[in-house]
């Protein structure tokens, strides 16, 4: 059953909130304000910097041996990344020769929703209703229940282990007669499954821990414990499963129960891989441009030098916009909120404040997109002033054009 809550805010409380959120919303400005001017100041330094960096890339044809004339260039090469000893998961018994070995952890637990619907009164108090219901989901983190709204819930999870996610790099992966650096490590991508090899002692110790949780939990909760655990004529469950690179902590792999715990490990193989770096002795490290921004690109497989600058610039792209979406988003939703106060003026009579509401949101929208555009114009004049110049003289001829045409239309005769 749901569990609802229901709050009455008096109008005084409400109009007070009002004035306060122009503080909130005055810092939302200057967020998005600021988030749009640099987000194109970085658009610019980036292309400039991989533009600089395609203009200097030299192929590196022969990664077997070090030729000294390589020494601080940037290259492009090809090439198979080899792990040259094998990495460890010692908790799970995971031996690998990997480049990488990543551990994801996942708990069963109650997760608490919520759905809100307000009723405005005449005189403008306000009633919050809000309904809370739970389900059982896998979550990343263990949940402590006892925020939980509805007191029926609360204390109702726990865990049978409590596991750490874990990434492990490999220190020593060669390329070619090269080594390489972790910061190029992290870029390779090719996870696939590792197997799980507990041993007998390390499957001891889990059992044990789990099986004490699980008896310690049947005697505080009401909901999270299935039927057949209150049965205590019952076998002692086995509580620890092994399938590949999953580790199922629980009494039944294919139902899972509150408290059961989930580890998955996953490998990054040996590769081909090419990738874009300066040389260092017989390293890589991050090419720096004149304006100060480094470049350096990894991509799986034989890719050549410009496709990859071509993905990069499609990166930059993509990047640019959503910051730009972000940053309109920041503004308008600052102006709604420094400016709700007015609509909250007339919510003595609930329609005639709905109605002002929504002029709000239209008058924050308009203003908002005004001002985003001005802002990004302004950063234009700054980082590009030769194309915002030119779009401005194109403006102005535009509107000159339009100003003449309309002046040479002749007037409309009278009747």
């Amino acid at each position: 059953m749901a569990y609802t809550e229901t709050t009455r805010t008096g109008y005084g409380r409400r109009l007070g909130n009002s004035l306060k959120n122009i503080i909130v919303g005055l810092v939302l400005l200057v967020a998005g304000t600021f988030t749009l001017f640099w987000n194109e100041g970085n658009y610019v330094k980036t292309k400039k910097a991989l533009n600089e960096a395609a203009a200097e890339v030299v192929a590196l044809v022969d990664i077997n041996t070090i030729n000294p004339e390589f020494e601080g260039k940037f290259i492009h090469a090809s090439g198979f990344a080899s792990p040259q000893d094998s990495i460890y998961d010692d908790l799970l018994g995971v031996r690998e020769l990997a480049i990488g070995l990543s551990r994801k952890v996942e708990y069963y637990q109650w997760v608490e929703h919520s759905e809100t619907e307000t009723v405005q009164n005449m005189g403008g108090s306000e009633e919050t209703i809000t309904t809370y219901h739970y389900k059982k989901e896998w979550s990343s983190s263990p949940i402590n229940s006892l925020d939980f709204h509805d007191p029926e819930y609360r204390n109702e999870n726990f865990v049978l282990a409590e596991l750490p996610d874990k990434e492990i790099l490999n220190t020593n992966v060669h390329f070619g007669a090269y080594k390489l650096p972790e910061f190029i490590l992290q870029l390779i991508q090719n996870n696939t499954p590792a197997k799980i090899n507990l041993s007998k002692e390390q499957n001891e110790i889990l059992e044990k821990e789990a099986e004490k949780v699980r008896l310690s939990a049947k005697k505080r909760v009401r909901k999270s414990i299935e039927p057949s655990d209150n049965d205590e004529e019952q076998e002692k469950p086995k509580m620890t499963h092994v399938n590949d690179n999953v580790l199922y902590i629980g009494k039944s792999f294919n139902k899972p129960g509150v408290g059961d715990v989930r580890v998955t490990v996953e490998k990054t193989e040996p590769t081909v891989i090419s990738l874009l770096a300066s040389v260092k002795g017989n390293s890589f490290e991050m090419y720096k441009a004149s304006n100060g921004r480094t470049v350096v690109e990894v991509a799986k497989g034989e890719v050549s030098a410009q496709q990859m600058f071509e993905a990069a610039h499609a990166d930059n792209e993509e990047m640019t916009w959503g910051l730009r979406m972000l940053g309109v988003i920041l503004i308008i939703t600052a102006i709604r909120t420094m400016f709700g106060f007015v609509s909250m003026l007339f919510k003595v009579v609930p329609f005639l404040g709905n109605i002002v509401e929504k002029g709000v949101y239209v008058v924050a929208g308009v203003v908002g997109i005004a001002w985003s555009l001005i802002v990004i114009a302004t950063a234009w004049l700054f980082y590009r002033p030769v194309i915002a110049i030119l779009l401005i003289l194109i403006i102005i001829g535009i509107f000159v054009l339009l100003k003449r045409r309309k002046s040479k239309e002749p007037p409309l005769k009278q009747v």
